[in-house]
C-alpha cells in the first residue's frame, strides 16, 4: 500500500473580499495547485495529494487526517530571507489575531502545555538543519516561539496533534519566502521528498 502524502498551502490574505479560496498571490497556494505537483513527480511507494486552505481559524479542520499517512503544510513567511526554508520544530499552543473574515482569536488552542512537540518529528526536523537544496536554498530549523501564533502555527498544532494521537505517521510545516517560484519549487520538492523518504526509512 502506498504512503499517502498530503501537501497543503494557503490561499490569499490581501483583498479577498470574502473569497476564501482565491489564490493569486500566496506562493504556498500557487505551488500546491501548480508546479509543485510536477516537481514532486513519481516517487516509488508514494501517493501525492494536494489541498489549498483558507486563511481562517480552524483551517486544519478541513484536513481529513485519517485519509493520509503524512501531511506537509506550507505557509508564507513574508520576512524570511530568500534562499531559506524554515522547517518548524514544534508548535505553540496559542492563537492570536484576526483571520480573513475578521474572526479574532486570543487563547490557547487546546488544554495542555505551551509547546507541542512530537519527539519522532523533532528528530527528523533537527536532522535537516543546514541541509543544502537546489538553487542555493538551505533548510533552517525554527523552534516554536510565542510570536509564531497565527494560522500557520494553529495548522501545524493540529497536524502534530494528529501525529501524537496516532492518526498520522508524520506531519511537518515548512515556511517559505516570497521568492521566484521556479527555484522555490525545486528546493521545496527536494525537501519534501527527503522528509517522506526519511519517514519510510525509519519505519523499516
Amino acid at each position: 500500500m502506498p504512503t499517502r502524502v498530503l501537501v497543503t498551502g494557503f490561499n490569499d490574505w490581501k483583498g479577498v473580499n470574502g473569497e476564501l479560496f482565491k489564490c493569486e498571490e500566496n506562493p504556498s497556494g500557487l505551488l500546491v495547485c501548480g508546479d509543485l505537483k510536477r516537481a514532486l513527480g513519481e516517487v516509488d511507494g508514494v501517493e501525492w495529494r494536494f489541498l489549498r486552505l483558507p486563511v481562517v481559524w480552524g483551517a486544519s479542520g478541513l484536513i481529513d487526517y485519517d485519509s493520509y499517512d503524512v501531511v506537509v503544510n506550507l505557509g508564507l513567511h513574508s520576512t524570511l530571507e530568500k534562499g531559506v526554508l524554515n522547517l518548524e520544530n514544534g508548535a505553540m499552543n496559542l492563537r492570536r489575531g484576526p483571520d480573513v473574515v475578521g474572526k479574532i482569536a486570543s487563547e490557547q488552542i487546546a488544554e495542555g502545555s505551551r509547546v507541542l512537540q512530537v519527539p519522532t518529528m523533532s528528530a527528523i526536523v533537527q536532522s535537516t538543519s543546514d541541509m543544502k537544496l537546489p538553487h542555493d536554498y538551505t533548510v533552517k530549523v525554527a523552534t516554536a516561539d510565542p510570536s509564531n501564533n497565527y494560522i500557520c502555527n494553529e495548522t501545524h498544532f493540529g497536524t502534530l496533534t494528529a501525529v501524537a494521537s496516532g492518526r498520522l505517521t508524520a506531519g511537518f510545516f515548512i515556511h517559505i519566502p516570497q521568492a521566484p517560484l521556479p527555484e522555490l519549487c525545486s528546493a521545496l520538492a527536494a525537501l519534501i521528498t527527503h522528509l517522506v523518504v526519511q519517514i519510510g526509512t525509519r519505519g523499516e
